[in-house]
């Protein structure tokens, strides 16, 4: 499965996370994100895709579960 943030959703490492009253349930997972080093928008099928990946780094996604 595929999962893709927004820029603007992604906090820096010494950023603060926002947590308002709502979220009562906080959660969090340690996950494999790529970085994509280039634009890779409507690739032909013989393109390798992994030439468009820049790094791997493990990222820790904070989600409110209901």
């Amino acid at each position: 499965m595929v999962f893709t943030k927004p820029s603007n959703a992604l906090a820096g490492p010494y950023e603060d996370i926002p947590i308002t009253a709502e979220l009562q349930c906080m959660d969090y997972e340690g996950e494999l994100s790529l970085v994509i080093g280039c634009d890779a928008k409507n690739l032909p099928a013989s393109a390798n895709p992994l030439n468009y990946v820049l790094s791997y780094i493990a990222s820790n996604d904070v989600s409110s579960r209901f």
